[in-house]
């Protein structure tokens, strides 16, 4: 049996911490772990948010995709509710949406953000190689939004991304608090909390957190 290292990077001047929830860890029967995910925050800031320090996690395990994995993964939200229509989506770092027939492990992680506002999401690596998927139920638009909702370094970001069509065992997150808009083609990510909105960029191997302008 192959063991792997599976890391993960939630960073942007929007997070404060992210810690892993005790007890959420699942993966595809058979398959050996090492480790339990466990958050460090590195000690050198980012240089692209300057005011913040990026967190890692590590998980040392196999990659056996399973559909009772993804069957657990689209249930329950992370704080126990059954989903709603239209909300908790599932979000991939290529900017992906949708349903994943076969995913390698799951866990919860709970993220504090700048405004001192805390959520849970749900953090699961998908099996094999996955493409850009529209597939909504409902979604909404930039414009419900208005001008001057979403920071220039999200629009930036978020633009050189989406030509990026596959990668391997993406990382895709979901929660309660994870919404989608769509601005023509693209599709942007944010989470909701207690009335303040933050962007969710996908990265490399990872995710990124930018507190999103609110209307004048």
């Amino acid at each position: 049996m192959t063991i792997h290292d599976n890391r993960i990077t939630f960073s942007g001047s929007g997070l404060v911490e992210a810690s892993y929830v005790p007890d959420t860890f699942y993966i595809t029967h058979g398959q050996e772990r090492k480790n339990l995910p466990d958050f460090s925050q590195a000690e050198m800031l980012d240089p692209l948010n300057l005011d913040s320090a990026p967190w890692f996690c590590n998980v040392r395990c196999g990659r056996q995709g399973s559909e009772m994995i993804s069957q657990f993964f689209h249930g329950k939200l992370p704080d126990g509710r059954e989903p709603a229509e239209g909300a908790g989506y599932a979000y991939a770092q290529t900017g992906q949406s949708g349903n994943y027939d076969k995913m390698n492990f799951c866990f919860t992680v709970e993220l504090t953000l700048s405004g001192g506002e805390t959520t849970k999401i749900h953090l699961a690596q998908a099996h094999g190689k996955m493409g850009i998927i529209h597939n909504f139920k409902e979604i909404a638009t930039i414009d419900d939004f208005g001008d001057g909702v979403f920071e220039e370094v999200y629009k930036t970001v978020i633009a050189g991304l989406f030509p990026f069509l596959t990668t391997d065992n993406p990382w895709i997150i979901r929660g309660a608090d994870l919404h989608l808009a769509q601005d023509g083609e693209n599709v942007f990510c944010y989470l909701e909390v207690s009335g303040s909105k933050y962007a969710v960029i996908p990265q490399d191997n990872g995710f990124q957190f930018a507190k999103m302008k609110t209307e004048d």
